[in-house]
């Protein structure tokens, strides 16, 4: 029974969700960020402007001389009024008396030298109206007349309801603009998925979303399935190639096998087991790199010193090169791709380094490293930070195999850095090259 694993992905963009960081501060960081809080200020400058237009109408409104010629024909009727009963106490009494009850108003009467002569509902310490009372030229009193009830002013009530519309409009403008800008939204979160590997993420914008929303997302699906299927393709393909060169490559072996027991020339033998092994090698790493390139890992618990043993029986090396450096060699890994790491440090030695010296696993508390020490003259300062480049192939000379293509330490630090590690390249102690990987125990 297979063991316990999990599949990985690595996303190529990083972790965007929820952990971007703002480039830009203030209004403009605020504005930059997402389309709907641009449509929501927008919405809010709108409705302002609306406001202040009016408002401006209302004030020009009610300061047009047609409003100040009625307020002036009211305070002369009332004063006419007035005039007519000024010196019959009971008439102008019980005048007074009907407009407060009337208006519900307090009403107050002064003659010319401003005592009070009467008063009816109460004082009127706030005169919002007033009315000279004359006859024939003669200043008889005044009127003052103010409501009993604490009326807020028209002019603040109107503006009161003004704002309490610009809010409910505004919040409405919220909402839109959140509506509206959803799809959009759900765009970016599905392009991230799909971004991060997860294949199978589609839009769902739910039954009221129609029109042009509703072909963009069947549109931008119809993309996504087809990537989808695309890459499947891929990798069933990938698959296929594997068994389709692997099975005539085992025909090969076998043959080279049934070539040595029938006396062929074993130079013959062995120059076509050789390539054999190149091809199956390079078919290894091809593999190795498409699934890296599809970054996906087969993640299980593994033993550090059992992957170097292997990688020493597989290039059929002497385990006694291998030296372990810890108690606990536990750590979390892909075993097909860290195999492949080690099997093309140890051919990177054996090719250009004059053959493998020592093989080091080092466990320390948080990671392991792999080493590979090499026979050879070691490698050029200048050229430890290249030799891990695609298709770069040193001056070593010790041994090298002049067909190969530069991508075996290539893939060593595409692997390393799948893992979280890297890779490091130096000479050791004994003169050689030391070029290995370190990579953290628990692979996140």
């Amino acid at each position: 029974m297979r063991g316990h694993h999990r599949r990985w992905r690595h996303g190529r963009h990083g972790r965007h969700d929820h952990r971007r960081q703002w480039r830009r501060r203030g209004i403009a960081g605020y504005l930059g960020g997402r389309l709907r809080r641009r449509l929501f200020v927008w919405f809010g400058v709108v409705i302002v402007l609306s406001g202040a237009v009016a408002v401006t109408v209302a004030w020009m409104t009610s300061s047009a001389p047609g409003w100040r010629q009625e307020v002036v024909r009211l305070r002369a009727f009332t004063g006419q009024r007035f005039a007519e009963t000024w010196h019959d106490p009971p008439r102008r009494d019980a005048l007074a008396e009907a407009i407060s009850v009337e208006l519900e108003a307090n009403v107050t009467l002064t003659d010319a030298s401003g005592h009070r002569i009467a008063n009816f509902g109460g004082p009127c310490d706030d005169r919002h109206f007033t009315a000279d009372v004359t006859r024939e030229g003669t200043a008889l009193g005044e009127v003052s007349i103010c409501p009993r009830r604490n009326h807020q002013p028209q002019g603040f009530a109107f503006l009161f309801a003004l704002l309490g519309a610009g809010a409910v409009l505004w919040t409405a403008a919220g909402f839109l603009a959140r509506r509206l800008t959803r799809p959009l939204d759900e765009i970016v979160h599905v392009a991230r998925d799909i971004g991060d590997g997860k294949l199978d993420s589609r839009m769902e914008l739910g039954r009221q979303h129609t029109g042009e929303l509703e072909e963009l997302a069947e549109t931008f699906n119809d993309m996504a399935a087809r990537i989808q299927k695309q890459l499947t393709d891929q990798k069933e393909l990938l698959a296929a190639v594997r068994h389709e060169i692997r099975t005539p490559l085992g025909h090969l072996r076998i043959l080279v096998d049934l070539a040595r027991d029938k006396d062929v020339d074993p130079q013959m033998v062995d120059e076509i087991e050789k390539e054999v092994l190149e091809v199956d090698s390079l078919v290894d790493q091809l593999l190795a790199s498409s699934r890296l390139e599809f970054e996906t890992l087969d993640i299980r618990r593994l033993d550090a010193a059992d992957l170097a043993r292997r990688a020493l029986t597989r290039l059929s090396l002497d385990e006694a090169v291998l030296e372990v450096i810890g108690d606990d060699l536990a750590l979390s890994g892909d075993a097909t791709l860290l195999g492949r790491a080690l099997a093309n440090l140890l051919d990177n030695a054996m090719d250009h380094g004059g053959g493998v010296r020592r093989v080091e696993v080092v466990a320390t508390e948080d990671q392991v490293t792999f080493a590979v020490e090499d026979a050879g003259p070691g490698i050029a300062p200048e050229e430890r930070d290249r030799i891990f480049d695609s298709f770069y192939r040193g001056d070593r000379k010790a041994g090298a195999s002049h067909g190969s293509l530069g991508l075996g330490l290539s893939l060593v630090q595409r692997i390393a850095a799948a893992h979280g590690g890297q890779p490091f390249a130096g000479d050791s102690k004994d003169g050689g090259a030391r070029v290995g990987i370190t990579i953290p125990r628990e692979h996140s």
